[in-house]
């Protein structure tokens, strides 16, 4: 695949120069068509037709990609909702622990009137 570095010089193009969508497309349709037909192609079509290859796999990474951070990000949400559970829950046990102590200590002095 080709680099993005071959890429840099792309910045020093008149924008007067570059093919309108409507000129792209026609120029592709005229390379897959001659490509398909399998009489072989004009060196500027297998170019051209390698960077059509290239930019379809750069689109289906970039969609992936895609995906993988969402599915990142919905993980992150996730995790930031268990964390907040657990935490309510460490609240929880700890009153509990605090009335189990309580209750204890009632005992014991019921205990102890009882005794005494």
């Amino acid at each position: 695949m080709i680099k993005a570095t071959a890429l840099d010089g792309i910045k020093l193009v008149d924008e007067n120069y570059i093919a309108t969508d409507g000129e792209t497309e026609a120029a592709l349709e005229q390379a897959f068509q001659q490509g398909s037909q399998g009489w072989g192609v004009r060196r500027d079509q297998g170019v051209l037709l390698r960077l059509a290859r290239d930019l379809k796999i750069a689109l289906a990474l970039a969609q992936d990609t895609t995906e993988t951070q969402n599915k990142l990000k919905g993980l992150q949400l996730e995790n930031g909702r268990l964390k907040k559970k657990i935490v309510v829950m460490e609240g929880l046990h700890a009153a509990m622990d605090r009335e189990i102590a309580e209750l204890k200590r009632q005992l014991d002095d019921a205990e102890d009137e009882l005794n005494g």
